[in-house]
């Protein structure tokens, strides 16, 4: 998929259609080149500039417009292959986050999630929810409620990705939770906030869409029918490296009902 991307020219053809994106990722730029020899965390192998460039240009200001078009991309493979101007983008932020996964940013955190959406689920029951696209978790409670007051979504112990040293407000205490991870939603007892428990699956629409066309779509259910996997590096691996830049149907978790 990297050599594909290179080979095509993906970053330059992107960056000449997009003057905010090529803005963003030349800002990250110079931020990665001198912020990468202080890190106070060492890079995992196979971590590269383009990997801490990535993660700089996604916390930055572009990062509103690169979720939004990842939402609409995902809604077919055409979509994707000729409207999708952030592949660049998203194989690099996708690929760094499974990198770390296997970190020593990496770790069990309780974290939380604002959303700006009403969540009906069955007081008894519960739903499989994905996001559709990379977010912010918070490790403070009152920081993910500033931007909302309709539902608050909390994972404990989540193996998540702490990005501080990769994001450009370092200040925020945040992990980053990816867009293909599939996890069960069940209220508690407090009104508008839910429990969410991974289920460790980890699901895309497309398999690796930029190289094997449309014979690269993917059944969501078909994906939730199969086994879990043996451990999280494992799903991470297949999801990131075999499906990134690979757009997820569902869209926001509020409609993202997968069964």
């Amino acid at each position: 998929m990297e050599s594909k991307l290179k080979e095509h020219g993906v970053l330059n053809i992107e960056h000449g259609k997009n003057k905010r994106l090529k803005r963003a990722w030349k800002e990250a730029s110079d931020a990665w080149n001198h912020r990468k020899s202080d890190l106070q965390v060492q890079l995992p192998p196979g971590f590269e500039d383009n990997h801490g460039i990535a993660l700089l240009t996604y916390t930055s200001f572009i990062r509103r417009d690169f979720n939004n078009a990842v939402k609409l991309a995902g809604k077919s493979y055409k979509s994707y292959m000729d409207d999708f101007g952030f592949k660049w983008l998203h194989f690099y932020v996708t690929s760094a986050f499974h990198l770390l996964s296997n970190s020593t940013v990496s770790g069990n955190y309780k974290v939380y999630i604002g959303i700006d959406n009403h969540i009906d689920v069955p007081a008894n029951g519960s739903i499989h929810v994905k996001f559709g696209h990379f977010l912010y978790a918070s490790l403070d409670k009152e920081e993910a409620t500033l931007e909302t007051n309709k539902s608050l979504l909390i994972i404990d112990r989540y193996p998540g990705v702490n990005i501080e040293h990769f994001s450009q407000v370092p200040s925020e205490r945040e992990v980053l939770v990816p867009g293909f991870e599939v996890f069960s939603l069940s209220p508690t007892e407090e009104e508008d906030t839910f429990n969410l428990k991974t289920t460790r699956k980890f699901c895309s629409n497309f398999n690796c869409a930029y190289i094997n066309g449309e014979k690269s779509q993917l059944s969501v259910h078909e994906c939730l029918r199969a086994p879990a996997s043996s451990g999280r590096a494992h799903g991470l691996l297949r999801s990131a490296l075999f499906h990134s830049a690979l757009l997820m149907g569902l869209l926001l978790i509020a409609v993202a009902l997968l069964c």
